[in-house]
């Protein structure tokens, strides 16, 4: 703890004009002793300062809520001189988690341990910035270390298991019958074929009809697979709780999970629209 130095420096003052108007020897020999405790931390201050150094090593890269972590931290006092008291504070912005301790060091030695947390809440995080406190054994003068945060990490929403998605499966090539309009089914034209009584007009392909002197069909192949949309609203008026335990964070993890789901087909995509309407924001995840 820093022991105020005004109140000190004023008796040193007093202490001083006492000593010189009545000559008491106790009040010169108090005096020299405040003169030495005030010079030893200073220097013991300075001589910490120079030789103090920190190292942290923190995750970094891509998690999901509920992944657990772990940090190294590694101090090192390289002088002779040990530090009766250290305060570690850190500055990172990611909930629930605090790795800050009060330590003591002696001279020339390390002091070195395991941090440990879990990711509670999605977003971009920084491990950092850190802060070490310390000083000389009277308190007299406090010095700080503070390095900068390096590390950042993304946490993504947690995905659970929603089983199949039977409407993002491949569907069926060629000529096999549809339900539902043809127009529905975003077709392409592959090949060309006899023409059979059972074909439509709009199935004839005139051009080619035309130049075989006989009618010919166009044979569509239909796309592979269909397109799902999340859509979320993001308005905060609408959402209540606090994160992690809010309803956008639950929203945030069934549009994850739903994504996540159709994802693995071959050649799948997944895009981000963001969009506004009157009543607020919201956004739409696209995977298809």
């Amino acid at each position: 703890m820093r022991l105020p130095r005004l109140p000190l420096v004023t008796a040193l003052a007093l202490l001083f004009f006492f000593a010189y108007i009545t000559g008491i020897r106790l009040a010169y020999s108090l005096l020299y002793a405040l003169v030495l405790i005030f010079v030893v931390g200073y220097f013991w201050s300075r001589l910490a300062a120079d030789n103090l150094s920190i190292v942290r090593s923190s995750p970094e890269g891509q998690y999901q809520v509920g992944d657990n972590f772990e940090e190294r931290f590694t101090i090192e006092n390289r002088s002779w001189i040990p530090i009766p008291l250290i305060e570690l504070t850190d500055f990172s912005n990611l909930p629930g988690y605090d790795p800050g301790r009060v330590f003591s060091l002696k001279g020339r030695r390390t002091r070195r341990w395991t941090s440990r947390g879990r990711f509670k809440q999605r977003g971009l995080f920084t491990f950092g910035p850190v802060e070490l406190r310390y000083g000389d054994p009277f308190g007299l003068f406090t010095r700080s270390l503070r390095v900068a945060g390096s590390q950042s990490v993304v946490v993504y929403p947690v995905v659970r298991p929603v089983g199949s998605l039977d409407a993002l499966a491949p569907s069926t090539a060629g000529d096999e019958q549809l339900r539902g309009r043809v127009l529905d089914i975003p077709p392409n034209a592959t090949t060309i074929r006899e023409y059979v009584p059972t074909d439509s007009v709009k199935r004839i392909h005139w051009a080619s009809s035309a130049r075989l002197a006989r009618l010919m069909s166009r044979s569509f192949e239909t796309r592979e697979g269909g397109d799902a949309w999340i859509v979320l609203d993001l308005q905060a008026a609408v959402h209540a709780g606090e994160a992690p335990e809010s309803t956008l964070e639950y929203a945030m993890s069934m549009a994850a999970s739903i994504a996540d789901a159709a994802l693995p087909r071959p050649m799948a995509r997944c895009r981000w629209l963001p969009c506004s309407t009157r009543s607020g924001s919201s956004g739409a995840i696209a995977a298809g």
